[in-house]
């Protein structure tokens, strides 16, 4: 039986759109092979918005999202708006609105780090390791 699933496409800003615009193709390409049915549903949040209309995330923003089974995020940041206006407004706004925090665990200060990083939506840890040069 396939399973079908609604994701909320956010493009953001920047080369957001064009990386976003891949990743729904790889996950349209997918489809087939893991017996899902995947319908994608695109929210206007970014910085063009903010500077057209003067809105971040509206509740009908949140509540659209919170309808959906994953949300697609791409990159957040305009260069006409002041830093910090939207990464308060949109991505730190739609992570506490929909329990979405990030925890680091396990860091350590040296050359190489080793960080864990959990979120509250359940799922598993993943382990992220990077050496600075």
């Amino acid at each position: 039986m396939t399973k079908k699933y609604s994701i909320s496409v956010l493009g953001g800003d920047g080369t957001g759109p064009e990386v976003i615009e891949q990743a729904m193709k790889v996950v349209s390409n997918t489809q087939k092979k893991f017996d899902i049915d995947v319908s994608f549903r695109e929210i206007n949040i970014g910085g063009d918005r903010y500077l057209k209309t003067g809105e971040l995330v509206t509740e009908e923003d949140i509540g659209e999202l919170r309808e959906s089974d994953a949300i697609l995020l791409g990159a957040i940041g305009h260069p006409d708006v002041k830093p910090g206006i939207l990464e308060q407004g949109i991505l730190l706004n739609l992570r506490k609105k929909l329990d979405q925090q990030i925890k680091k665990y396990g860091t350590k200060n040296s050359v190489n780090m080793t960080m864990v990083l959990r979120c509250n939506c359940q799922l598993p840890v993943r382990l992220i390791s990077f050496s600075l040069k």
